[in-house]
């Protein structure tokens, strides 16, 4: 099984190289950098058929590999090869250079599933519609690559070596239809799905994005209009910080923007609306999401709109 060492600020690691391999900050990538410096999605590396080469994806100026490139950007990554990204630290080299075999991601902690990954492979499809040759291998067409299986309340995505995978960037977008969130505030964490993908989110700040899509169907916020203070009542039953002002929100939703930006999602630069009202600012979710996974909350007391906003919820 093909692997791939990377050396940055953090220490060293190695990565397992799948048929694609994405190297990047984003939550889709298969062997993330967290340094800023380093793009969304920064390098691609792929098995060609007869050996293993990487083309850039972003920060191009900035990057560091020898060898020639062919007509579609790809180079040769041998084990005398490296790949750099100075302004970040970043070094990556061959570490095994053995082709691709069929592997297992679990989709929830985007860890692979090392080991003989085929035999557990195996072991999985047997109990679903899929199924392995006597040997380990694929057999017919029944498990392809980027196919999902659910065992035993885990996500997995299988991974099957071809000759040419295709390479899966998010592309999730608020402006291309519905989507949906899944919360699950003990993590905490949401995950966002519609056409184009998916994209899980962590951290305190799935709190804050978990009170604007409570307001938008809870029947006393018509319309998902909440204020500060209004939104403050409701965030310490969501597990927020006691001592945490209502203003903190300004902040919060604004960093909230980034990091949905940061993660992939389009559309996020009108994400939230405003209005005022006898000098107090209201805000809402722009678009109407579908929401599950959040707890029960307070009734209506404090939590009524003013006379002069509108009730009407958006498309």
């Amino acid at each position: 099984m093909g692997r791939l060492l990377i050396e940055d600020t953090d220490g060293a690691r190695r990565a397992l190289l799948v048929a694609s391999t994405l190297l990047g900050r984003h939550w889709r990538c298969d062997a993330r950098l967290e340094h800023p410096s380093v793009p969304l999605y920064w390098l691609e590396v792929r098995w060609s058929g007869a050996y293993w080469a990487w083309r850039c994806l972003g920060a191009e100026d900035h990057t560091r590999g020898k060898g020639p490139t062919d007509q579609r950007g790809w180079r040769r990554l041998g084990a005398d090869d490296e790949v750099t990204l100075p302004l970040a630290g970043v070094r990556v080299r061959m570490a095994d250079e053995t082709p691709p075999q069929v592997v297992l991601q679990d989709l929830d902690t985007n860890r692979w599933i090392d080991g003989d990954a085929r035999f557990e492979v195996l072991a999985l499809t047997q109990e679903g519609p899929h199924a392995l040759g006597d040997d380990g291998e694929p057999s017919e067409p029944v498990l392809s690559d980027g196919a999902e299986l659910h065992h035993r309340g885990r996500r997995l995505r299988v991974h099957v070596p071809e000759g040419q995978a295709d390479t899966k960037l998010g592309s999730l977008s608020l402006e291309a239809g519905p989507v949906e969130m899944d919360f699950d505030l003990s993590i905490p964490a949401v995950v966002l799905s519609g056409k184009g993908g998916e994209l899980r989110l962590t951290g305190s700040l799935v709190r804050t994005l978990a009170l604007y899509a409570a307001a938008h169907v809870h029947a006393g916020c018509p319309g998902g209009w909440l204020s500060n203070t209004q939104a403050h009542a409701w965030a310490q039953h969501l597990g927020a910080a006691s001592d945490a002002p209502p203003e903190r929100l300004n902040w919060e939703r604004a960093r909230l923007r980034s990091r949905l930006l940061e993660a992939g999602l389009g559309g996020v630069d009108t994400f939230f609306e405003r209005q005022r009202e006898a000098g107090v600012w209201f805000h809402r979710m722009r678009r109407m999401p579908r929401v599950s996974g959040l707890p029960e909350l307070p009734g209506p007391d404090g939590l009524h709109l003013p006379l002069g906003l509108t009730p009407d919820p958006l498309e």
